[in-house]
């Protein structure tokens, strides 16, 4: 079985749940060398504790095949299993599992505990670990690094007509704080925001990074320059 592939198809998954705000992990099961389920964390999309990837991908592979008992399967996740998902992989009776990165805190296929190793229960899955590792631990570093970033308290509200949803907008493509602001290029911030949602944004957004740029980079501003219908109309 080519685990690389299978874990690079995982980490896909794990990317549309950074791209929801939740913590970015991914889950495809394997049966007979083809996937046959996919889901990514959406606990904070979904507002419900269960929706982690495993849990979510061991339904959709439960229905797929009819039965309860994945006996057959390979769970590919890019981080290792919580208590929770590790028991239900357990209670499915899987062949395999196979994860990414390690999980020290939460952890138990093998950092707190191992679950599916213990044979005390009548079932033993056989585990891999350290798989596209690398890759893996630092979508997870990426996020929570992104996380703290939006903890810091932002002066960028100073700037005239700029609102918490904006900043929003702002916060999309890395600029927190108004000094970020300072040598940046409106357009290629407004093309960054449409490539990092996958879609296009309103044209409204140009001009305000526009007039954010200007109060960045001037302590003397005019004050028709901090109204969108100026840059609008110097587009």
């Amino acid at each position: 079985m080519d685990y690389k592939k299978y874990m690079a198809l995982a980490l896909e998954q794990a990317k549309i749940a950074y791209k929801n705000g939740d913590v970015p992990i991914g889950c495809v099961i394997v049966y007979n060398d083809k996937v046959i389920a996919s889901a990514y964390n959406c606990r904070m999309k979904n507002k419900n504790v269960l929706h982690h990837s495993e849990i979510i991908a061991i339904d959709k592979a439960c229905k797929n095949i009819g039965d309860w008992r994945l006996e057959d399967c390979t769970l590919f996740v890019t981080v290792e299993p919580c208590p929770m998902c590790a028991g239900a992989i357990l209670q499915a009776r899987f062949k395999e599992v196979v994860f990414g990165a390690k999980n020290e805190k939460a952890g138990c296929v093998g950092s707190i505990y191992n679950i599916l190793q213990d044979d005390r229960f009548n079932h033993i899955v056989s585990v891999k670990e350290g798989v596209l590792e690398d890759e893996c631990s630092f979508l997870m570093k990426s996020f929570f690094k992104d996380c703290r970033k939006r903890d810091i308290k932002t002066d960028l509200a100073k700037i005239p007509g700029v609102s918490k949803g904006i900043i929003k907008h702002f916060n999309s493509i890395g600029i927190y704080e108004i000094k970020d602001l300072v040598g940046k290029d409106a357009k290629k911030l407004y093309e960054l925001e449409c490539e990092k949602s996958g879609k296009k944004i309103e044209k409204t957004m140009l001009y305000i990074y526009k007039m954010a740029i200007y109060f960045a980079e001037n302590s003397n501003v005019e004050k028709e320059k901090l109204n969108i219908k100026y840059w609008k109309n110097k587009v």
